[in-house]
């Protein structure tokens, strides 16, 4: 039986095309899936390699984005807790290791240069993630940075948001709402590893506790979710300041009498975390109130 690699191999010409457009596709899932119960460096060498030997010889420019919205999507899937910690370290490799020969001409920086490698791939990825999370919020998370070289222009689409409290959602509504805490949960692994800038974090928090003191409950999900995650390497010296106010307007709303135990308890649990310096207490979660 052919492994991964030899399967990756078999199907694919000199030239680096493969023979059949499903075939090429199915062989890149078939190695981000594995990338989760086998070794990270062998299966990323092969991943690497296969997306740098498609891309280069691309000819319509469109074999980048793809790939980007198969390890976007693998990242934020439901049914593994850990996707988004290893796609986010993948992400980094392709970011080092991408040829500076795959390009598109039509996406050029400040100076006009078109971008290329590993920095393409970001740019590709960074506008997944803020179409997602705009599509989530209605807002404008990230901000672009210097030189504008994170952001494509994207419309941000209208979110219809139902009564918090509302017991007729529907299974759909459910699996989004986990799709958008896994969402945040992989920008947080991005940040971790300086693929996210501090700024874009901390506009994603500003947009999420607006919601959450609306009391869009999910948004209080994902909140607690994001700074979890990002905690420990967000709340430094520099931005003490703005982590008081964060966890000052949490407490404010944990007291609230219109929110339910369960965000209560969100917001407690992280609220304690902070309190132990993003570091989970050895006996558990205790609280006062």
């Amino acid at each position: 039986m052919l492994s991964v690699g030899h399967l990756l191999e078999a199907i694919t010409t000199k030239d680096g095309e493969s023979l059949h457009t499903n075939s090429r596709d199915w062989t890149l899932r078939a190695l981000l899936d594995e990338l989760m119960t086998g070794p990270f460096d062998p299966i990323s060498d092969q991943i690497v390699a296969y997306v740098n030997r498609r891309s280069e010889h691309s000819k319509d420019g469109d074999t980048l984005p793809e790939v980007v919205g198969l390890v976007y999507d693998r990242a934020t899937q439901e049914y593994w807790t850990s996707s988004a910690t290893v796609y986010a370290r993948l992400c980094t490799k392709l970011v080092e290791q991408i040829s500076p020969n795959v390009c598109d001409e039509d996406i050029r920086d400040a100076q006009g240069k078109a971008i290329a490698g590993g920095q393409l791939f970001r740019k590709y990825l960074l506008s997944r993630c803020k179409e997602n999370f705009e599509r989530a919020w209605g807002a404008t998370a990230h901000a672009p940075e210097a030189g504008g070289k994170n952001e494509m222009p994207l419309e941000t689409p209208k979110v219809e948001e139902s009564s918090p409290y509302d017991d007729s959602r529907t299974a759909q509504e459910a699996i989004a709402g986990r799709h958008n805490v896994n969402v945040v949960a992989f920008m947080g692994e991005l940040f971790i590893l300086r693929m996210l800038t501090e700024r874009i974090i901390h506009k994603s928090i500003e947009t999420l506790l607006t919601k959450a003191e609306n009391l869009n409950l999910g948004a209080i999900e994902c909140l607690c979710t994001l700074l979890t995650v990002v905690g420990r390497a967000l709340d430094t010296p520099k931005v003490r300041a703005h982590m008081h106010v964060y966890f000052s307007r949490l407490e404010e709303l944990r007291q609230s009498s219109s929110i339910e135990c369960r965000e209560r308890v969100m917001i407690q649990d992280v609220i304690v975390l902070r309190a132990h310096g993003w570091v989970a207490p050895a006996n558990g979660y205790t609280w006062d109130g």
